[in-house]
């Protein structure tokens, strides 16, 4: 059962799980905020804390944690609201076993990068898989001269999106989202690119993690990340148009 804030009120039956943030208190007076928990998110995650190593999610379900050299308490996407800096080499985010999208299930995921270092080297903003092995599970890396979103699975199948060169050295919105037919692929409210997408994705157990694969690869995600928000549904255009023009 998902939970849903109006003006301060939490709507649920049968039991509100949305908690009070304990950096950012209920978010009932930020619009941002507002417009997230309007669709209904499964997780959600603000990046706000200022010391500590756990990711508060915002929804209380799926915290997660700071491991390595995470610089938290820097100036973030929205205004009001601190982020976590990543290093390039330390620094990840775990969020453990959580969040496959296997089969064909709609989802939506949403965050705020600072890109700061796009090379050759594959980085991750978000990943995941199985910690050895074949790859499974989904990822959302980049190099100097593509971002794309791709699902994996055991059959080495891929669906593939590319919104080509990644933005360097300021915030943008990255949207990805999957109706069970369509992948689309949006940058600050404005989609990108889509592909038809018919490989069921991967359910095996893995590890979801912000930064870095499950893996735990040397060469990591250098920038700043905010407002990390999952959803089990495909936003449509316009609620993904909203968020970024709720900033």
């Amino acid at each position: 059962m998902r939970a849903f804030v109006l003006a301060g009120v939490c709507l649920a039956l049968p039991a509100c799980r949305v908690d009070i943030d304990p950096v950012v208190g209920d978010g009932s007076s930020d619009p941002y905020v507002a417009a997230v928990l309007a669709d209904g998110p499964v997780a959600y995650w603000r990046f706000g804390e200022s010391s500590g190593t756990e990711a508060h999610d915002y929804l209380g379900g799926h915290p997660a944690t700071y491991q390595g050299q995470c610089k938290l308490g820097v100036a973030g996407a929205i205004a009001g609201n601190t982020a976590v800096e990543l290093d390039g080499t330390t620094c990840r985010i775990d969020a453990g076993d959580a969040f496959a999208f296997g089969g064909s299930v709609a989802f939506t995921m949403e965050l705020w990068a600072d890109i700061e270092l796009a090379d050759g080297t594959s980085r991750f903003l978000i990943s995941r898989d199985t910690p050895s092995g074949t790859s499974n599970g989904y990822q959302l890396p980049f190099q100097a001269t593509a971002l794309w979103f791709e699902r994996l699975d055991t059959a080495g199948g891929d669906g593939y999106v590319n919104a080509g060169p990644p933005t360097l050295h300021q915030f943008q919105l990255i949207t990805i989202t999957y109706d069970g037919i369509v992948q689309r692929f949006y940058r600050d409210g404005s989609e990108i690119t889509s592909a038809t997408v018919t490989m069921p994705g991967a359910a095996a157990p893995g590890a979801l993690a912000f930064g870095d694969t499950a893996r735990q690869v040397s060469a990591k995600f250098a920038g700043v990340l905010d407002e990390v928000a999952f959803y089990d549904t495909a936003l449509p255009p316009a609620r993904v148009a909203a968020h970024f023009a709720a900033r």
